[in-house]
């Protein structure tokens, strides 16, 4: 089939997906996402999975494309690619694309520069390996709404095209607010203002952690009507300056009282009198609430504080929305037998704490701060030392996080205090009906499940019926207060208290009135319905390997992209962290002393050396890529047009938009799928990158696809080059000889690789031997990993089992290996080795209770 001439409608990639797995029905799965698009209402969201055999496999891969809306070629290139592996596949044959002519645009006057690219083949045995190893997802279109505005919007005001997703802006109607960048909206980090330390992120960056069209300002999902403002430091003089929506207030001096603050924001055009006030001390903290027709903001309130002077590092501090869920489970774990904790709320630290102490002595800690005051708390428990902080009065929707310090607990295993927090996981929702209809009816959705029709002049009741008739919520898990002006309170309760999914609303049959619709209000990261699917895709199908392609910048990025990468496990993006407002975002040398500077921890030790992967793995797909042009990677620059106009680099998503004058990212995709395995270890390892494609020379984000420019056949090639080279290495890197490798102290020793061959290549290349090596891989890897770190550091022990169990398996196994090899036809064969893998598997066994006992023996 040859290549798209014009970018491919999102309505035509669901139709070709679905075309797929009708057409190869034993190897392609057509995956309806559980979370709809929002414009037009109700879109669904597809991916494929490509697979032989019926079990699940391990690793399971995520290949995604067209976050952006205005990325035309990843979502065309990765829809063809999964149409032509399936049908290289089917048919035992190459991958082939012809030679072929594209044109770079140098810099004005020069002409169009015309390179030539020879044939090009992904050769079949590639093709078996990807299809019979793994479990591919691909989902070429993450953002349809998106990508259909793009396509269908030619006179774009928007520079460069459109980025983000459609979903309206209930509190902005100004055109650009629509939508969210979807790729700042992952739950990794995604309430920057928390993460970083604003003061030193704006001293090196002019622009981030936001995208370059969705700054900070503009809306990110925030919803929750309070904000505080903490003037921190101490200062004595000088002035700060508060943003919402893209306004700045006037000079705000450093002691203002609250009425001061609450006249600069109601001064502002995207406030306005009557839709804010302002309370607290002179100086603050000032709470911030939004009323009127502001009650429900959706960007963030921030400041700016380089004017403020004297103290100790002056500055300011907003709490954002976070979470608006009132009540905190404080857990004592690890049964300390003695010590202290503290808990820390806004800013204000309670007295230590006893290891055994009380619901009311906590209680009475909590009141005595002040910022939260007698009447705001209260606390029950302990249940098993799990105390319920219930925030009431004038905190019942507090804007803070309660954290806390346990380094003082002493006695007992790992003595720790954890705190659940409400965070994104709010239960509430706020569903209103717009526009006065007159008739008809709508649905609302959870989770892929679609309530019955809903009247237009439905009771709370009727809401609350239908919605716990749906599996996905069900009896006792939701309730529904209202009507208020028609906007219901729907709550979720019991088992979906911390609901993980998006309420949404399709209206089409709502009639009369003026523009009939259904709104609803969500709160926090992971609140985009296209979010939510990548979300879900990683963490229900425990994806291993993820890959996000974009557009533009012919760049290969690994984690992190929260900040540079580091080696301390304290430094870590996790909720509650002691970084908290601390993390710098610079490189060291721009860090002052005596400052530390932070960098987000990147385990690269035994047995996964996940750094040193991550950088091997894009260093292979870097020279597929350029392999694939034609090019001789030895030329010297300018001497081949092939290799200048092909060559990737590679390097940290932390610094991707340093040449453009922005820092580190948080909300990321690839930072978020590459998290999962510090949220839970039984993930581990797990490798994520982003690929962008195409620059400037090609169109940026809207190749030519004509001849004889052929922009977008260029970059598809690369695309293939580069995915196929990923999946390559996804069906050799997470398959660890982990004993061999501890015993022989290197995993490119000729034994180790020669076991690694002997399963990839020879057990695994036919059904039966991929069922045996699968099932006896799952029992090995239950003891391998905590076997070979056992071995590592006893160099004795090492040499021993190396010696009297690992290198006689591997001279039995080669000459097993040699003897059946003339044994035809191959399935015969393989059933031979069969013995041969079952023996070698069952030597770690061997290997762990001679490893054992020499311990027990204090070898």
């Amino acid at each position: 089939m040859p290549p798209p001439t014009t970018p491919t409608l999102p309505e035509d990639i669901t139709s070709a997906l679905a075309a797929l797995a009708a057409a190869f029905p034993d190897n392609c799965e057509l995956i309806t996402l559980p979370n709809k698009s929002a414009d037009p209402p109700g879109t669904e969201i597809t991916c494929v999975r490509l697979h032989e055999g019926t079990e699940p496999k391990d690793p399971a891969v995520l290949v995604i494309g067209g976050v952006h809306g205005r990325e035309m070629a990843p979502p065309d290139a990765l829809l063809r690619l999964a149409q032509d592996l399936l049908g290289a596949y089917k048919n035992g044959t190459d991958i082939t694309f012809p030679s072929l002519r594209a044109q770079v645009d140098p810099p004005k006057p020069a002409p169009p520069l015309p390179i030539d690219y020879p044939a090009y083949l992904i050769p079949a045995d590639h093709v078996q390996k990807i299809i019979k190893n793994l479990d591919l997802y691909i989902l070429p279109c993450v953002n349809p709404d998106g990508r259909q505005w793009d396509i269908l919007t030619p006179a774009d005001p928007f520079k460069g095209g459109w980025r983000k997703n459609r979903r309206p802006n209930p509190d902005n109607p100004d055109a650009a607010a629509v939508g969210v960048d979807l790729n700042r909206n992952f739950d990794i980090a995604w309430d920057f203002a928390r993460y970083f330390d604003m003061i030193s992120y704006r001293s090196g960056f002019d622009r981030g952690p936001a995208s370059a069209q969705d700054t900070e300002q503009i809306f990110n999902g925030v919803t929750d009507p309070s904000r505080t403002v903490t003037v921190a430091g101490g200062p004595t003089a000088g002035s700060f300056i508060l943003s919402f929506n893209g306004a700045d207030t006037a000079p705000i001096p450093f002691n203002a009282t609250a009425p001061d603050v609450e006249s600069q924001l109601t001064a502002l055009a995207t406030i306005g009198a009557g839709n804010v006030t302002v309370t607290g001390p002179d100086g603050g903290p000032y709470a911030v609430t939004f009323t009127g027709a502001r009650a429900h903001p959706v960007p963030m309130l921030t400041a700016s504080h380089s004017s403020l002077t004297g103290g100790s590092n002056p500055r300011v501090h907003i709490e954002q929305a976070g979470p608006a869920d009132p009540v905190r489970t404080v857990t004592i774990k690890g049964d300390p037998t003695g010590g202290s904790f503290t808990l820390s709320f806004n800013g204000a630290d309670t007295a230590p704490i006893p290891f055994n102490a009380t619901a009311p002595d906590v209680e009475s800690q909590l009141t005595a701060l002040a910022t939260i005051g007698a009447g705001n708390v209260t606390v029950t428990g302990p249940d098993d030392r799990a105390f319920s902080v219930i925030f009431t009065g004038a905190l019942a929707h507090p804007a803070g996080l309660l954290t806390v310090s346990s380094s003082s607990l002493t006695g007992g295993s790992n003595p720790d205090v954890e705190i659940q927090q409400g965070g994104p996981a709010d239960p509430v929702r706020t569903v209103t009906i717009r526009g006065d209809p007159t008739g008809g009816s709508f649905t609302l959705s959870f989770n892929g499940a679609d309530t019955a029709p809903i009247p237009f002049d439905a009771t709370a009741p009727d809401i609350e019926e239908r919605l716990t008739a749906l599996a996905t919520i069900g009896a006792g898990n939701a309730g529904v207060t209202g009507p208020d002006d028609r906007a219901f309170s729907v709550i979720f309760t019991g088992a979906l208290a911390h609901p993980a999914g998006l309420l949404t609303a399709s209206y089409p049959g709502l009639t009369g009135g003026s523009n009939p619709r259904i709104e609803i209000q969500h709160a926090g990261p992971a609140g985009e319905p296209e979010t939510l699917n990548v979300q879900w895709l990683v963490d229900d199908r425990k994806i291993r390997f993820f890959l996000d392609v974009h557009s533009a910048g012919r760049t290969i990025l690994v984690p992190w992209g929260l900040e540079d990468n580091g080696n301390d496990p304290s430094m870590s993006f996790l909720q509650g962290s002691s970084w908290d407002w601390k993390r710098d975002g610079l490189d060291a040398d721009h860090v002052a002393p005596p400052r530390t500077n932070y960098n987000e921890y990147m385990p690269s030790d035994f047995p996964y050396h996940l750094g040193n992967k991550l950088g091997e793995i894009a260093a292979a797909m870097q020279t597929a890529i350029l392999l694939a042009s034609g090019a001789d990677p030895a030329a010297a620059p300018g001497t081949d047009d092939r290799k200048d106009h092909s060559v990737y680099t590679v390097g940290f998503s932390s610094r991707f938009y340093l040449p453009h004058g922005g820092g580190p990212t948080t909300g990321s995709s690839d930072d978020y799928a590459f998290s999962r395995q510090f949220a839970d270890t039984a993930r581990s390892p797990a490798y994520a990158f982003t690929m962008e494609v195409g620059a400037d020379e090609e169109g940026l984000f809207h190749p030519d696809y004509t001849a004889p420019a052929n922009q977008y056949q260029k970059i598809e090639r690369e695309v293939y080059a580069g995915v196929t080279e990923f999946l390559v290495a996804a069906v050799r890197w997470c398959r660890f000889c982990l004993i061999a490798t501890a015993a022989y102290g290197s995993e490119n020793h000729p034994d180790v690789v020669f076991l690694r061959t002997l399963r990839d290549d020879e057990l695994r290349s036919t059904r039966f031997g991929r069922r045996v090596v699968t099932a006896l891989e799952r029992a090995y890897y239950g003891f391998s990993p905590a076997t070979a770190r056992f071995l590592l550091p006893r160099r004795r022990t090492r040499r021993l089992v190396r010696a009297a169990v690992v290198h006689p398996g591997v001279v039995i196994l080669r000459a097993l290996a040699g003897a059946s090899a003339p044994i035809r036809p191959r399935g015969l064969r393989i059933g031979v080795l069969t013995i041969a893998i079952m023996a070698l598997l069952a030597l770690p066994a061997v290997a762990a209770i001679a490893a054992a006992a020499l311990a027990l023996s204090g070898v």
